[in-house]
């Protein structure tokens, strides 16, 4: 049966480093979160304290409502999946799928018969019926997985965690174990956590991604929040690819190089900030207003479009956008872009200074443009 997973306030520091600073989360019974981040988030020391085998220096981790505290790693009936599979290289894979049944106390032990049935159902659920009596250094890496997964989810968990599942595979390997994976859950429905660095990987896999940076969690959402709606400039950076405008914004306005280039509908003080988007939000246009002059630097075909690289205005900001196929260009032509898409962040904000600096000198040209306009 599947439970629900709450961590409360978690904190954990190693000597004077502080690897998770406040943690909270909760996961509903069923549902498959990845813990997203880059190396030293705590990612992986999260995952350790839910599954009992690291302790937090304060905070809680409930199943359900019931505080784990003082439930030992056995009674908390956990799945875990590493990185390197950690199976036993002397026992064939219907002895490591059994083991965990087998390791538990005489009155909780079922009988042969029905861990033989137990083995073979799982051997069958991750299509590998046939290889048990195989040992694990007769397999591929994808078929090691599955047989530590099958081995997890023969104790029956309430909770199955995977640190970097598929961190050792190559990437076509990984591609199909992602995709096996999120079938096998959709029909086994465990609560399901993992960890990984990879961001295709936890968007392609997940209900909702788990965004840590620091020790601290900076967003939890569906892909769809983070691409379109994230809550801070580091997730807007790391997930995807993130361009970065320089912007002066003046009475609802994004300015760039003495030009209006994005609405905003900002109605507070003027400030110097950076415009946050993506490559897809960046459409080839006619030129008018809030459009972005972009020098063309050179093109590649990829498949069904083209990947351009241009330099944006008259500033060192290089960016790579998808083209139509039918649309050409030649390298140093201009073309103009239109932002479909943008956010700016208030951790990321100054107030733009009026007697010196950069900001200062755009100050003019920002005025004398909206004064040409009509603005």
């Amino acid at each position: 049966m599947s439970v629900s997973v709450r961590a409360e306030q978690i904190t954990k520091s190693f000597n004077s480093h502080s690897a998770l600073r406040g943690v909270s989360l909760d996961i509903a019974a069923g549902e498959l979160l990845a813990l997203l981040g880059p190396s030293g988030s705590g990612k992986t020391t999260l995952l350790r304290i839910i599954a009992g085998l690291d302790f937090a220096d304060s905070g809680k981790v409930l199943f359900d409502d019931t505080d784990t505290s003082a439930v030992t790693i056995q009674e908390r009936n956990i799945g875990f999946v590493f990185q390197h599979y950690a199976l036993f290289r002397h026992m064939r894979v219907f002895d490591n799928i059994a083991f965990g049944l087998r390791a538990r106390p005489r009155h909780r032990r079922p009988d042969a018969v029905t861990i033989r049935k137990t083995v073979m159902t799982l051997l069958d659920l991750v299509q590998l019926s046939g290889l048990e009596n195989r040992f694990p250094a007769q397999l591929s890496g994808g078929q090691r997985q599955r047989v530590a997964l099958a081995r997890a989810l023969a104790i029956e968990p309430r909770v199955l965690l995977l640190d970097e599942p598929f961190g050792a595979l190559d990437a076509k390997v990984r591609k199909e174990l992602r995709r096996w994976l999120r079938e096998l859950h959709d029909r086994t429905g465990h609560t399901t956590i993992f960890v990984t660095h990879d961001q295709e990987e936890a968007l392609e896999l997940a209900d909702r991604v788990a965004i840590l940076n620091d020790g601290q969690i900076e967003q939890i959402g569906s892909g769809e929040d983070l691409h379109v709606r994230p809550a801070s400039a580091f997730v807007h950076r790391f997930v995807g690819d993130s361009i970065e405008l320089p912007v002066a914004i003046v009475e609802g306005q994004a300015w760039f190089e003495g030009k209006s280039v994005y609405p905003l509908h900002s109605t507070g003080p003027e400030t110097s900030t950076s415009l946050f988007l993506h490559p897809h939000d960046l459409h080839v246009s006619d030129e008018g207003p809030h459009t972005l002059p972009a020098t063309v630097l050179g093109m590649r075909r990829t498949g069904s479009g083209r990947h351009t690289d241009l330099q944006i205005g008259g500033s060192a900001l290089r960016v790579n956008v998808a083209l139509p196929v039918d649309f050409w260009v030649e390298e140093g032509e201009v073309v103009h872009l239109r932002i479909w898409h943008a956010a700016a962040f208030t951790d990321n904000v100054v107030p733009l200074p009026r007697n010196r600096g950069t900001s200062a000198s755009l100050r003019p040209a920002v005025m004398a443009n909206r004064k040409r306009s009509g603005a």
